[in-house]
């Protein structure tokens, strides 16, 4: 049952990571980040960024809803926060309570760090002090590649480890598999090899270099 569990959030990620790509107001990036291995050529391509940051002083729900008019989404799920989701910032932002905002659906850490500020002065423009804590970080990168070939996952299984259910997902899942990282990797049998758990661009083609030296060791 705890396995249930377990590939019910893998594919819940895997879904969110494709509808993060289609959400955004702006048209999808093509590839940014080239990478050679072995025999494969392939190429990075940066789905969704997640990135946050704090402000003060904070603001009840009610407030924010209030101040923010028909800027801001409200969805029962969270009930401390709400969604701001103007046509100006390409991704999305979630306000909580507590001050800290959630900046999801970018492309790059630039449009993150740009959607802070873009997010800050519109706060501002609508009576609230929202005072920054400092900048703000990038949380996690989900990128892909493909490997344009099909994957035996049974026998990656076995060679490789990680967690494998076929009959609740359809891939492979290798959590923490880089050493010294906390880099989830989804291998699929079509070639398709999603990660998470990145937080610097630079650092997703020696990411994907590794886990693809060992796919085809």
């Amino acid at each position: 049952m705890g396995n249930k569990f377990v590939y019910a959030g893998i594919a819940f990620l895997a879904v969110a990571i494709l509808l993060a790509g289609c959400t955004s107001n702006t048209a999808p990036l093509k590839p940014i980040l080239p990478a050679q291995t072995g025999d494969f050529a392939y190429e990075i391509t940066v789905e969704n960024i997640v990135g946050s940051f704090n402000y003060t002083p904070s603001y009840t729900q009610s407030e924010l809803i209030l101040a923010l008019g028909e800027d801001a989404l409200f969805d029962a799920s969270f009930p401390d926060a709400v969604i701001l989701a103007p046509p100006s910032i390409s991704g999305s932002a979630m306000l909580f309570a507590s001050g800290t905002v959630i900046l999801t659906g970018y492309k790059s850490s630039e449009s993150v760090y740009a959607a802070a500020t873009e997010v800050t002065a519109l706060l501002q423009s609508k009576g609230l002090e929202a005072t920054p804590e400092g900048p703000a970080k990038v949380k996690n990168i989900v990128a892909s590649i493909n490997l344009n070939k099909t994957l035996d996952i049974p026998a990656l299984h076995q060679k490789l480890g990680g967690q494998y259910e076929p009959d609740e997902f359809p891939a492979l899942a290798l959590s923490n598999y880089v050493p010294g990282s906390t880099v989830t990797f989804l291998v699929f049998p079509n070639g398709k090899i999603i990660s998470s758990g990145v937080t610097t661009e630079g650092l997703l083609p020696v990411t994907f270099d590794y886990v693809v030296m060992q796919i085809e060791s």
